[in-house]
C-alpha cells in the first residue's frame, strides 16, 4: 500500500468551490508491526485560502471495507475546524493500528482491508463565518464567566425555518432536537399568547422529556437564548434570554418570552440604513441555543429553599431566578431585574441604601408582581404565594442569607408587592465566616435570587397575610454549620439537515452508513 493516498472532493457553497485533500499515512517508524498506526487527515487547498481567507468546518474521516459499508472505523471531529492560509490540515496521528485493518472488524466478522482494497471516506460540512459569528454571539450572551464549564452536560444550536408566516396557525411547534441528552422544542405564538399579547410575537423554549412526565426524569438545569434573524442575513436578528440557571420539570417545562418582539417591529426596516426586516416575504429563521448542566449541588439548594417554604402542595407554580451584580460598591440605586416564573412577570427590587431612606445601615429587598399592575391583565385580580429572598456568594453556595414568608402572601392591584425591610445589615454583607472564610461579597461581586411559589387559593395552616402588613419572615443563614455547600455549574454542538442524504439512490447499506457518518456530526 502507498503511504499516501489522495482524495479530492469539491464542495460548492455560497459560489465558493472548495477542494479537500484526504491524506493516508502509514507510520514508518522503527516500531514492531502491532505498533504501526495508521495517520489520516484532511488537508485544504482553496486557492481563496492563498489570499488570507478562512473557512469553518466540522467533519467525520472512516476507512471501510470496500464492498461492505457496515464494516468501517471513523473518527469525528466535533468542534469547528478553522482552514486558513497557515493551517491547512486537521485530522489524526493514530487514526488506527496497522494490525488491526487486517483483522475482522465490529460485528461484522470481516477486516477493514479485503483482497488488498480499502475505501477512504470524508463527510464535510462548511459553515458560513456570519453564521458562526451569530452562534458565538448568541453563546455569549448566555455565558459567564465565573462558571464552571467542566459541569456542562452538553449544548446546541438549532434553527427552525419558517417560509409561510402569513399562513401560520395560532400555535406552532418545532421539530424536536437534542441538547445535553434531553429534547427540546420551540413553540411559536405569531399572534401572541393571549389577546392581552396580540401585538406580539410570543415564542418559548419546551423540555420535551418533562412535559411528557418520562419516569426516569428528574430536574434539568439550563440556560437558553432564543432569537429571530432575517432569512438571508445572520446580521439581522432580535434575541431574548435570561441569564441564569433555568430548571425545567413536570410543574415548568416550558420557558419563555410571551413579548418576544413587537409585530411591527418584526417587520420594520429602513434601506437608508441597510437594515433589513426580520420576516419578509413570510420567510424568517427562529433559532435556539440551549446549555445544559449537571448541577446536583444546585438541586440541593432548590431543595432546601422549599423545604423552609414547608406545605409543599396545591401549588400552582413554582421556581425561581437568580442575578449576579458586578461592582457592588458602585451601586447607590436601587437595582431592578424584571424576569418570569410561570405565569406571571416579576420585578425584585434591591435597595442597598434601604427603601425608606431614613434606615441608611439597612438592605432592603422587595418583589413585585408586574401582571397585577398592567391595565390588559386577564388574569386573576389577587394572588397568593410564599416565596424566599436571597443573597449568596457568586461562587459558593454555602456563603448565603435567606428570608422566607413565614405564611401565606396575598397580592393585590392595590398592593403587588411584598418583602423585608430590614433584609440584611449593610456591615454583614462583607462579614467572614468562621469555617468557609467568605463573605456575601467578594471581588465586588454578589448574587441575588428569589424563589416563588403560586398557590391555587388562601388556605394555609396560618392566617394568609395582606402585603401592606410588616413581615419579619423566617431567616436561614449561611453562617450556621448545616447549610449545603453548592456550586453553580456550565461544548460545541451545531446541527444542520441535509435533506440529500434521505434520497440517496444506493443499496440500503450504505444509505444506513452515510447516514451514521452525518449523524455522527454534532
Amino acid at each position: 500500500m502507498n503511504n499516501i493516498l489522495y482524495l479530492s472532493i469539491m464542495l460548492n457553497n455560497n459560489r465558493k468551490i472548495y477542494l479537500y485533500k484526504q491524506e493516508l499515512i502509514s507510520d514508518e517508524n522503527d516500531k514492531t508491526d502491532a505498533e504501526k498506526f495508521i495517520s489520516l487527515y484532511l488537508y485544504n487547498h482553496s486557492y481563496n485560502l492563498q489570499k488570507n481567507g478562512e473557512i469553518n468546518v466540522k467533519f467525520v474521516l472512516s476507512i471501510r471495507n470496500l464492498n461492505d459499508y457496515s464494516c468501517y472505523k471513523t473518527e469525528v471531529y466535533k468542534s469547528l475546524e478553522q482552514f486558513n492560509k497557515k493551517k491547512n490540515k486537521s485530522g489524526c496521528y493514530q487514526f488506527i493500528k496497522n494490525s488491526d485493518l487486517n483483522i475482522n472488524f465490529g460485528n461484522t466478522n470481516k477486516p477493514l482491508i479485503e483482497n488488498n482494497k480499502v475505501a477512504i471516506d470524508t463527510y464535510i460540512r462548511v459553515y458560513n463565518s456570519d453564521k458562526i459569528k451569530y452562534i458565538e454571539n448568541l453563546k455569549y450572551l448566555i455565558s459567564d464567566i465565573n462558571e464552571n464549564t467542566g459541569n456542562i452536560i452538553g449544548e446546541n444550536y438549532y434553527e427552525w425555518e419558517i417560509n409561510n408566516w402569513d399562513e401560520l396557525r395560532i400555535f406552532e411547534e418545532s421539530q424536536e432536537f437534542e441538547a445535553g441528552d434531553h429534547n427540546w422544542s420551540i413553540s411559536l405564538y405569531p399572534r401572541g399568547r393571549s389577546k392581552d399579547k396580540k401585538d406580539y410575537i410570543s415564542v418559548f423554549l419546551n423540555c420535551i422529556d418533562a412535559k411528557e412526565n418520562n419516569a426516569e426524569f428528574s430536574n434539568c438545569y439550563a440556560k437558553y437564548i432564543l432569537s429571530i434573524h432575517n432569512n438571508d442575513c445572520f446580521s439581522y436578528y432580535h434575541s431574548e434570554s435570561q441569564n441564569f440557571l433555568h430548571c425545567f420539570n413536570k410543574n415548568n417545562f416550558e420557558r419563555g418570552f410571551p413579548n418576544f418582539i413587537k409585530k411591527s417591529e418584526s417587520y420594520s426596516e429602513d434601506k437608508n440604513f441597510m437594515r433589513k426586516s426580520l420576516i419578509k416575504k413570510g420567510k424568517t429563521v427562529i433559532t435556539a441555543y440551549v446549555r445544559v448542566y449537571e448541577n446536583d449541588k444546585l438541586e440541593k439548594f432548590i431543595k432546601k429553599l422549599k423545604g423552609s417554604l414547608k406545605r409543599n402542595h396545591d401549588f400552582v407554580e413554582e421556581n425561581y431566578y437568580e442575578r449576579q451584580i458586578c461592582y457592588w460598591d458602585k451601586l447607590n440605586t436601587p437595582y431592578t431585574e424584571v424576569y418570569r416564573i410561570g405565569s406571571y412577570n416579576w420585578k425584585i427590587s434591591l435597595y442597598p441604601n434601604g427603601k425608606e431612606g431614613s434606615e441608611k445601615e439597612y438592605l432592603s429587598f422587595y418583589i413585585k408582581c408586574l401582571d397585577l399592575e398592567d391595565e390588559n391583565n386577564t388574569k386573576n385580580s389577587r394572588i397568593y404565594i410564599k416565596y424566599i429572598l436571597y443573597i449568596r456568594n457568586y461562587n459558593d453556595y454555602s456563603c448565603y442569607k435567606i428570608k422566607a414568608s413565614p405564611t401565606r402572601i396575598h397580592l393585590s392591584k392595590e398592593n403587588p408587592e411584598h418583602g423585608f425591610r430590614h433584609f440584611i445589615k449593610k456591615s454583614n454583607l462583607y462579614a467572614k465566616r468562621k469555617k468557609s472564610n467568605l463573605s456575601l461579597i467578594e471581588n465586588d461581586k454578589l448574587v441575588i435570587g428569589a424563589f416563588i411559589r403560586v398557590y391555587t387559593n388562601d388556605t394555609d395552616d396560618n392566617s394568609t397575610l395582606s402585603c401592606d402588613e410588616d413581615m419579619s419572615g423566617s431567616i436561614l443563614s449561611g453562617f450556621s454549620s448545616n447549610t449545603s455547600s453548592i456550586l453553580l455549574s456550565k461544548n460545541d454542538y451545531t446541527q444542520a439537515i441535509k435533506s440529500d442524504l434521505y434520497n440517496l439512490n444506493a443499496d440500503e447499506r450504505k444509505s444506513d452508513y452515510l447516514k451514521d457518518l452525518f449523524f455522527a456530526m454534532p
